[in-house]
């Protein structure tokens, strides 16, 4: 995403879409198999909730120093 920009005008679905793609890649390595984890990263609705960005950060964290 592009600094300074609207996250409305960033966050597209089809952006989701492939940091889904991207995170289930991460996760194929990670774990050495090809279960997709990044799939429940998918909106709940048009709109940005904290359940679907918990979901999201959760899914970063597993591969991070930064776990919650």
């Amino acid at each position: 995403m592009s600094s300074g920009a609207h996250i409305c005008e960033q966050l597209t679905t089809a952006w989701v879409a492939d940091w889904i793609t991207h995170m289930n890649k991460i996760c194929h390595w990670y774990y050495q198999d090809e279960i997709d984890e990044a799939n429940n990263c998918s909106p709940d609705s048009v709109w940005i909730t904290k359940t679907w960005y918990d979901r999201c950060a959760a899914a970063i964290n597993k591969f991070t120093d930064h776990n919650v």
